[in-house]
């Protein structure tokens, strides 16, 4: 710390005299609080530093666009021992002035190939590289202009295929027809990679750019859920922590047209509360605060995304075009609002003449600008008070897919089902592991429990998960979960804990923030499930257990160890996991459905072993694309119960009297409910509760 502290002190005066920018001083900041703060960081030596180039490298290029084998080569060759301390000044310039010549290269490939027609052989064809396959960089400028004008057929083909009108079919077309298609198609794809290299289109863009990349390769080298921030990204950071976000009040969509519409409007939220924006509404162009005006024309909605949702600025004008087709201008300023993907809600399914509860629990988001102590765990905490009303046997928490939050909530709510005692034990980079605790006395809800969970749940779900296993409390069932371990937190690159004596140094303080991994939790067990995962109790078979990618498979991730520490807590009696196992097992043995979900899964994964190429002709790519859409429906299949199937699910019953008086709780609910009732792996954990509740009961 002592040496991170001098090497601040003294930095204005080593960009003096080296005269670097603020983009290599931005880099020291971030390798400064790695090596101050990371629980475990590398030695920044010349192996570490190539490490950070390759991925530095991915960061930039993610469309393998700007650099050529040699070149990646002549990057790495350019680090060295003492690149982390000089904030890599080298690597940053050789690579802004490679990527500005680069942009101009391939702008001129670009206007080279809109003054032809592109011509769709059977000799050419595009490759899907499997999982395992290593990508090949491109040798020399020719090769890359032969893959730009490949992935240009591809996009072109990909929106010829898209019938224009119902039931059109692209085989069917007269030539003149098809030429027109595939002309509006090309100049389509052509706007998109202009749009995508705008993002780099002005030197203060570019070096920015660079400079996040970097950055973040840099964190990405410690471990992977280390990162950087620059203001925009951080602000979407805490907005998925966060039970309130900074939202315009609208959700986008496309019509039949292929125009990008209005496709819902958030009561309360600006666009709502400006009563001039309406469903069904086409956006046919917008223009941020101090930003050039973007239009539309062409856009899929991917990307209007990608460039409306990349602003940091809080006020917008949007043109759109009414249903009258009169053309408006509207501006809106983004406000706080509750977020959408953080709303809790809870359902009674019935089971046999029981009835169970059900919740789904999206993120463990939390409201750490107040007292209240409102967030996730309060609000579970008042969907089961609304369940035990509606006289529930039974609670499912769904887990799935919940990649974590707030810690503080996971603990808070383990309290809602066990009795106090400790929860965890958390261990820093120093200091002696600390024992983490329920303090609270006394429990909400001590019925039958189980704890639905798959590969994707992570960090504050594994937790929650862990603590309830442990405690006998909840019965586990699904799939292995993605094994994150480890808790991060997010510093200002410039914080003022560099402060001594009360004197701060200069620092510039647009530098962004470092999300680091500052510590490791380990079960009341005292062992880690870091890089390993939490296996369930009971294993549900799941479509995309062998697709999701864990922990272990990922780069630089931090190996799991146990913890030297005596923790003693109460574990509830042993839980009836023989008997439900075995007729889990039995019930799925003998479904249809999981039979032929778990030979499609093998099938996929099969296939995922092996390249994939795709003919760049019209009749080859439709067939393929066809393939594709059946393989979609086959898996829609798989998974999804049929209607004499479906489980029986409806609102709470506060949720009910609010539905039937509110229009769009209504139709969100609907929606929702579709989901619940068909999902086929929710119907044999309720299987397994119906079998605990017997168990518990008789």
């Amino acid at each position: 710390m002592k040496r991170f502290l001098y090497c601040l002190f003294f930095l204005p005066i080593v960009l003096a005299a080296q005269n670097l920018d603020s983009i290599s001083m931005q880099q020291l900041l971030v390798v400064g609080n790695m090596q101050a703060f990371h629980i475990s960081p590398p030695d920044f030596n010349v192996t570490t530093n190539k490490q950070i180039v390759d991925l530095f490298i991915d960061e930039v290029d993610g469309r393998k666009m700007f650099f050529l084998k040699a070149e990646k080569e002549r990057l790495r060759s350019l680090v060295t021992d003492n690149s982390s301390n000089d904030g890599y000044s080298v690597l940053i310039k050789e690579t802004f002035d490679l990527m500005k010549m680069r942009l101009l290269q391939i702008d001129s490939m670009l206007a080279d190939i809109e003054t032809k027609p592109l011509v769709f052989s059977e000799k050419d064809t595009i490759t899907f590289l499997s999982k395992k396959a290593t990508y090949r960089s491109c040798e020399n400028l020719r090769e890359l202009r032969v893959r730009m004008e490949k992935r240009l057929k591809y996009d072109c083909l990909n929106q010829v295929i898209k019938p224009g009108k119902e039931n059109e079919d692209v085989l069917k077309l007269s030539p003149a027809e098809l030429k027109t298609k595939q002309a509006d198609a090309t100049k389509k794809a052509i706007i998109r990679v202009r749009r995508y290299l705008q993002n780099f289109d002005t030197e203060f863009k570019l070096k920015h750019h660079i400079g996040d990349g970097l950055s973040n390769a840099i964190t990405l080298r410690c471990d992977p859920h280390s990162s950087y921030f620059n203001t925009y990204e951080k602000e979407n950071w805490d907005s998925g922590l966060s039970m309130e976000e900074f939202s315009f009040g609208f959700y986008a969509g496309d019509n039949d047209d292929g125009d990008i519409i209005i496709s819902e409007l958030i009561p309360g939220g600006p666009a709502w509360k400006s009563n001039e924006l309406h469903e069904g509404d086409a956006i046919l162009a917008f223009q941020f605060e101090k930003e050039n005006k973007v239009e539309l024309i062409n856009a899929e909605l991917e990307d209007f995304y990608l460039l409306f949702y990349k602003s940091a600025e809080k006020n917008v004008e949007l043109t759109v075009r009414k249903k009258d087709n009169q053309v408006r201008k509207i501006k809106l300023e983004k406000e706080k609002i509750q977020s959408q993907e953080n709303v809790m809600s809870s359902y009674v399914i019935n089971n046999d003449k029981t009835k169970f509860g059900y919740i789904p629990i999206p993120a463990f988001y939390s409201d750490d600008e107040t007292d209240s102590r409102q967030g996730c765990a309060n609000d579970v905490a008042k969907e089961i008070i609304k369940l035990k009303n509606d006289s529930i046997q039974g609670l499912i928490l769904d887990l799935r897919y919940n990649g974590g939050g707030s810690m503080k909530e996971a603990m808070g709510l383990a309290g809602i089902f066990i009795d106090e005692g400790p929860v965890a034990v958390f261990k820093q980079r120093v200091g002696k592991p600390m024992l983490l605790k329920d303090f609270n006395r006394g429990t909400i809800y001590d019925g039958p429990l189980i704890v639905l969970i798959n590969g994707a749940s992570a960090s504050a779900s594994e937790f929650l998960t862990a603590t309830l296993q442990d405690y006998k409390r909840a019965v586990i069932v699904g799939s292995t979960t993605f094994g994150k371990g480890t808790a991060q937190n997010v510093y200002p690159a410039d914080t003022n804990l560099y402060k001594t004596k009360g004197k701060s140094f200069y620092i510039n303080p647009t530098m962004g923030y470092v999300k680091i991994t500052g510590g490791k939790f380990y079960r009341v067990t005292t062992q880690s499930h870091q890089g390993k995962g939490i296996e369930p109790d009971i294993h549900i078979p799941d479509m995309v257990e062998s697709f999701l990618d864990k922990e272990s498979e990922m780069e630089y991730f931090l190996p799991a160890d146990s913890v030297n520490k005596k923790v003693i807590y109460n574990a509830l009696n042993a839980l009836p996991l023989t008997e439900l196992k075995g007729k889990s097992e039995s019930r799925i043995k003998a479904n249809e459905q999981f039979k032929n979900m778990l030979f499609l899964a093998d099938s996929i994964a099969t296939a995922a072993e092996k390249d994939v190429k795709v003919v760049l002709t019209v009749k080859d790519f439709k067939k393929y694309s066809d393939e594709q859409d059946k393989l979609g429906q086959k898996i829609e299949n798989a998974i999804e119960l049929k209607d004499s199937d479906e489980l029986s699910v409806k609102n709470n019953s506060v949720m009910l009297k609010l539905v039937s008086i509110d229009e769009y709780q209504r139709k969100n609910s609907e929606r929702i409910l579709v989901g619940i009732k068909k999902d086929l792996i929710l119907k044999e954990a309720v299987n397994i509760l119906g079998d605990l509740q017997y168990y518990q009961t008789k």
